[in-house]
């Protein structure tokens, strides 16, 4: 790369070339050896010319460096201490979770997101690797952006999520008051079930207290109704949507559905 004057423009044209490279590979091409030049204003690089081989550039060692041997050995200690890699790292999270490539590149782009994400999975089982995943990219990383925090900055811990995941799977709190916890575990930390109970938010299984609510929502929308009981499979998606907002999204949504299918007799 030619004509850098600033360590700012050498940064850039590495960001550039990066692009431009990875551009030329998606579209089935090579990459080779030539004189690039970089052009702020477009924030692009272009080639110069290209020259057959390297001998053509007339490279010399510079003669203030002195060579450097280092022993097999030292590579060999060096490679063996090394972390994971990314690369293989997906590729296990996508075979081991059954993750889609997609989710694994997003959740190893960060080793410290990896390792939060392997250690909920640890917690829950690796059945529930592409549960954890979704709650991770969906709502922590969210709520992680608002607030223009690291995961190891925030006060939420795998633990945590764990928990606040069994909670939801174990039908005592609903995904929506789920992620009313996110903003307190992630700023002030606790104990999600604690947090559930102070402010409330344990849901509703009881069928008892559910069914009023069920009634209202039936007797409320008679086309819903109909269009149910004519075929539309979608519309018990709709009459749940208004229980759970009777219920203030505290209802057992499987329970709410469950009493729905029985009085509509489906």
């Amino acid at each position: 790369m030619k004509n850098l004057n600033s360590f700012r423009f050498v940064e850039s044209a590495i960001e550039a070339e990066i692009v431009r490279q990875a551009e030329l590979l998606d579209e089935g091409g090579a990459v080779v050896q030539a004189t690039m030049a970089f052009d702020p204003e477009t924030h692009r690089t272009r080639v110069l010319r290209v020259k057959e081989n390297s001998d053509d550039y007339r490279y010399f060692p510079d003669p203030d460096l002195i060579p450097i041997e280092i022993a097999r050995e030292e590579v060999d200690r060096v490679r063996s201490n090394l972390p994971e890699l990314p690369d293989v790292r997906r590729n296990r999270f996508i075979e081991s979770y059954e993750l889609g490539e997609y989710d694994a590149r997003l959740l190893t782009e960060s080793r410290s997101v990896a390792d939060f994400f392997e250690r909920v999975v640890e917690l829950r089982g690796a059945s529930h690797g592409k549960e954890i995943a979704n709650w991770i990219l969906r709502d922590l990383l969210q709520a992680l952006k608002e607030r223009e925090l690291e995961i190891e900055e925030s006060a939420m811990t795998p633990e945590n999520l764990s928990e606040l995941l069994g909670l939801v799977a174990g039908g005592r709190l609903t995904a929506k008051s789920a992620r009313e916890l996110f903003s307190v575990l992630v700023e002030d930390g606790g104990d999600p079930e604690a947090l559930m109970s102070e402010r409330g938010l344990e849901a509703v299984s009881d069928p008892g207290a559910i069914e009023g609510a069920v009634q209202e929502a039936i007797d409320g929308n008679p086309k819903a109704v109909e269009s149910y009981r004519d075929g539309d499979a979608k519309s018990l998606n709709f009459l749940m949507g208004q229980v759970m907002k009777k219920t203030q999204g505290k209802a057992n949504p499987a329970t709410v559905r469950q009493l729905l299918a029985q009085k509509l007799g489906g």
